[in-house]
């Protein structure tokens, strides 16, 4: 089954990716912005619920670079969650 999943990419690979809920994308948008010396980017894609979680292992065990490579093979489709001005 397909679902949403959003998190943040920064230098080091994918650093987080949660199941897309309103409290997460919240959390995304403040942890990207926070990010000014070290840049970090937030995300949104939809992805199998077995390939999340290979990523999410992988993350869990420092791999963020794999992480990263197989969400960009795995994602149907993917993009840069846009800042919020408030």
């Amino acid at each position: 089954m397909l679902n949403g999943y959003i998190g943040i990419v920064s230098r080091r690979g994918l650093c987080q990716i949660q199941i897309e809920r309103q409290e997460v994308l919240q959390r995304i948008y403040r942890t990207a912005t926070l990010g000014k010396h070290s840049p970090r980017i937030g995300f949104w894609a939809t992805l199998p619920e077995e390939a999340a979680r290979h990523i999410s292992t992988l993350v869990l065990h420092g791999e963020c670079h794999e992480a990263l490579r197989i969400l960009n093979q795995s994602a149907r489709e993917s993009g840069h969650l846009l800042p919020l001005h408030q």
